[in-house]
């Protein structure tokens, strides 16, 4: 959204923009916003992402092996084949996303092994004996579909009632002036200023408590 209002007014930062078409109390409001929310995003993903990464081997696998992935790319497009960007991009896309599909391979593969498989040193690729069990003892003799169910139906209730919502404010601040109107739409600007970034530690914390 940000950057489909960028292109349509020629470039201009977000609170520029804001700075234009509102006023300049929102654009000193959408500058401060801006930086809280660059600083609450990148240290809560750091958090996130060294705790993550100290408890999955997946994670760790995943990061260490992009770094041969950027060596060869920077190699083709500096010694290899100087000056081609677009091959380079390619190979580096697809040596990435190939890296991070691997682990949901895996996954794939074992949820169709039996249980002494998951556990072979070395390990297994391919399944002796695949099953669908696994699967039948989620949908069937377990709270899974129901647990999703519920998440589906608050996630979408959720999102409509914020759209009807949003709609209604937004169509009155756009087409009509009242008496404080700056105030209100700054008021609004503000109440970014907690963005969704903030809470992703504490909603790590307790996803991953027991």
């Amino acid at each position: 959204m940000t950057l489909w209002a960028s292109v349509r007014e020629d470039g201009l930062s977000l609170p520029r923009i804001a700075r234009r078409n509102i006023g300049p109390l929102s654009g000193v409001t959408t500058s401060i916003a801006t930086l809280f929310i660059i600083v609450c995003t990148l240290a809560s993903v750091g958090i996130v992402v060294v705790n993550a990464l100290a408890e999955s081997a997946w994670g760790m696998f995943t990061i260490a092996v992009t770094v041969p992935a950027a060596l060869l790319t920077g190699l083709w497009m500096y010694k290899i084949r100087p000056g081609r960007v677009a091959e380079a991009s390619v190979i580096g896309v697809t040596i990435v996303m190939l890296i991070c599909l691997f682990p949901f391979a895996w996954m794939g593969l074992s949820s169709i092994k039996v249980l002494s498989e998951l556990y072979t040193i070395p390990p297994h690729w391919w399944p002796d004996m695949p099953t669908l069990d696994n699967y039948a003892k989620v949908l069937f003799d377990s709270n899974i579909p129901k647990y999703f169910l519920n998440s589906v139906i608050i996630s979408v209730g959720s999102t409509g009632l914020a759209l009807i919502l949003a709609i209604f404010a937004s169509y009155g601040f756009a087409r009509f002036e009242f008496r404080g109107k700056p105030l209100f739409q700054a008021f609004v600007l503000i109440g970014q200023l907690l963005p969704t970034a903030a809470i992703i530690v504490p909603l790590f914390i307790t996803l991953r408590a027991p």
